[in-house]
């Protein structure tokens, strides 16, 4: 009996059909581009640089879903529901890490017709609730837990807002954000739902209090069979007098499909 348990254990992992991600790794250098310190509307700053990668509206909500007080959107297509866009509330201390829902081309601005990922299972597939259930999840005191398994990934830190984008150079969707100790982190993963890599410390020493993708990034081919590079250009929001950094950072995923 146990060696059929062991058995169903060990061909499950090898049927996982979504393997966690390798994480990035940081090549070289990241190139610093300017620094001012101005008010970010000012039309003083940094000029010449590229503009922040435009997002679609956020929804006008006037109470958002447990866990999505403030949210970063994605389009794209997701396997099971279509077309659409995916939801990612902000890291923050309270959960450690950001919780993620999906909603249809016509429901952005309708919480009630979103879905909200729950967790994954053993054999890799990934469950999803509606907005009610996902409303009442509350943990023995009463109060609103979705569980740890409704976590994205585990973040120890205390985190601040993050930014997600598709990088077509990685083929992997990649978010930024920031954490207490005033550095930027980056994770990867294949679908929006995970399972996400590993953090890569990303800010080489930069303060990144608000760290912030920029459009456009350089057109890196594969470095070498089995890795793929590209260079993100991000930048920095630092304390006092608007302190604000243009950075552009080349990383490379090793054994990436």
């Amino acid at each position: 009996m146990f060696r059929s348990f062991i058995a169903v254990i060990i061909l499950a992992f090898l049927i996982y059909p979504c393997r966690a991600q390798p994480p990035v790794e940081v090549v070289g250098n990241p190139e610093r581009g300017c620094a001012v310190d101005a008010e970010p509307d000012n039309g003083l700053a940094c000029v010449a640089l590229p503009k922040p990668l435009e997002l679609p509206a956020l929804p006008k909500i006037k109470v958002g879903p447990n866990g999505f007080y403030e949210f970063e959107v994605v389009a794209g297509r997701d396997e099971e529901w279509g077309e659409g866009f995916y939801i990612f509330s902000h890291v923050h201390e309270h959960s450690g890490a950001p919780y993620l829902a999906f909603a249809p081309i016509a429901g952005l601005q309708i919480p009630q017709s979103w879905k909200f990922f729950a967790g994954r299972g053993l054999s890799g597939s990934v469950s999803w609730v509606e907005y009610e259930r996902w409303q009442n999840h509350t943990a023995g005191d009463g109060t609103w837990d979705p569980g740890d398994h409704a976590r994205l990934f585990s973040e120890s830190r205390t985190c601040g807002g993050i930014q997600v984008e598709w990088n077509a150079q990685l083929a992997r969707f990649l978010m930024l954000y920031g954490c207490d100790d005033e550095e930027a982190y980056v994770r990867v993963a294949q679908h929006a739902s995970g399972p996400w890599s590993e953090a890569t410390h990303f800010s080489e020493g930069a303060k990144a209090r608000e760290p912030h993708l920029l459009a456009g990034y350089d057109a890196v081919g594969p470095a070498q069979p089995g890795s793929r590079t590209a260079v993100v250009t991000w930048e920095s929001i630092g304390y006092g007098a608007n302190h604000r950094e243009i950075r552009r950072t080349t990383v490379r995923q090793q054994g990436a499909e």
